[in-house]
């Protein structure tokens, strides 16, 4: 498969369709089922869990082309790839309207003829589980994920990966992402900050889209991913947790990359024990925490500090997963500190300089290129 069309046809209103999730599925987890049967016994089998359900594609209905490079394809069909593709729509409809029917879906365009790369798509972000809490009335409030140094080292080959494409999802009071990427710099005591991969920090949820990076970017073994979230609660009653309703939130990112590794999925979250020690030392944190048990309904007691708890959060361990078939990855670890921290080039100095791939582009600047504008006028 070499690109694909999503298609929203207008018999279902667009407020309803919420997201879509394409995933391939391993030979053989389909076989003696009908095209009609319910899908509701995949996320809970024992092949699920054995890693045989892989995200293949996952976006906002809203209507666009993918299409990837000339020399990449994700595999479909023939001995050992994937059979079947499910797809799952999630739905908004909070006002309960009944009788709607949809008929929204997707194009797959295909080509016979093998491709020099099989392309992956890496799942990557925060648990999905309540544990992500987002105090209300907090004018910025960030989630972080990490993808560590040990998952890459484990499962990326020794030339890493060439990422070309993503997709940026949170829900309606995400507000802006940014994909981290270090390497290890003796230089820069352990970690160097190097270019972010993807950003989007003018984030709206009604407009998202899987994009084309403006540059390929290679993530290679012992490389550091993180993903921050950026959310705003001002004027929002009570705390948002994480969760798959639009009322809840979400912290992913989806990243398409080339040659194809056994590397699915990577998340990560703030681990339990530190969460509880932090409730449990506030006022009402005795009728919040009981025993290992979190009662989330009386988060919404809590007169939250916002500042202190986002301290808590980025400074607790944090529990890390990354799988891939048959590899299978947990980690208690911190987020990374960073020796050199990326600064972006200034666009307006008379030598900003942009690394390629094949060597290094001089761009002038905007003082210069008016000046050459006025001369051209002139001599015209």
């Amino acid at each position: 498969m070499w690109g694909m069309e999503e298609s929203v046809k207008m018999v279902c209103p667009r407020q309803f369709p919420h997201v879509a999730l394409e995933y391939s599925l391993q030979p053989g987890l389909w076989e003696g089922r009908s095209v009609l049967s319910t899908c509701h016994w995949l996320f809970s089998s024992a092949s699920y869990r054995a890693n045989s359900l892989v995200v293949q594609h996952s976006f906002i209905i809203v209507l666009q082309v993918f299409v990837y490079p000339d020399n990449v394809a994700y595999p479909f069909g023939g001995e050992g790839f994937t059979q079947y593709v499910l797809m799952e729509l999630h739905y908004d409809n909070p006002a309960m309207i009944s009788g709607t029917v949809d008929s929204s879906g997707m194009r797959m365009y295909y080509t016979s003829t093998a491709r020099e790369y099989d392309a992956g798509i890496l799942t990557f972000g925060h648990d999905i589980t309540p544990d992500q809490i987002i105090p209300p009335n907090a004018k910025s409030f960030t989630t972080t994920a990490i993808l560590t140094g040990e998952c890459t080292e484990a499962i990326l080959p020794e030339d890493g990966i060439r990422v070309f494409g993503n997709f940026l999802h949170t829900h309606v009071v995400g507000h802006g992402l940014t994909v981290q990427h270090f390497r290890k710099n003796p230089e820069c005591d352990v970690y160097e900050e190097l270019e972010p991969i993807d950003r989007n920090l003018q984030y709206d949820f009604n407009y998202q889209q899987i994009t084309h990076l403006k540059r390929e970017v290679v993530i290679k073994p012992g490389d550091v991913v993180q993903l921050k979230c950026f959310y705003g609660t001002e004027g929002v009653d009570g705390v948002t947790l994480g969760g798959l309703s639009t009322r809840n939130e979400m912290c992913f990112t989806f990243l398409v990359y080339y040659p194809a590794v056994d590397f699915q999925i990577a998340i990560s979250r703030i681990e339990s024990s530190a969460l509880r020690d932090y409730l449990k030392s506030l006022p009402s944190g005795d009728q919040i925490v009981n025993g290992t048990e979190i009662d989330y309904s009386k988060l919404n007691t809590v007169d939250w500090d916002v500042d202190k708890f986002q301290e808590t959060v980025d400074e607790s361990m944090q529990g890390a997963f990354c799988r891939g078939e048959g590899n299978a990855i947990y980690r208690v670890t911190k987020f990374p500190e960073i020796g050199c921290p990326y600064i972006a080039p200034d666009q307006c100095t008379t030598e900003a300089t942009e690394a390629t791939e094949g060597g290094v582009v001089l761009r002038a600047s905007v003082a210069l290129l008016l000046l050459l504008s006025l001369l051209a006028a002139t001599l015209g």
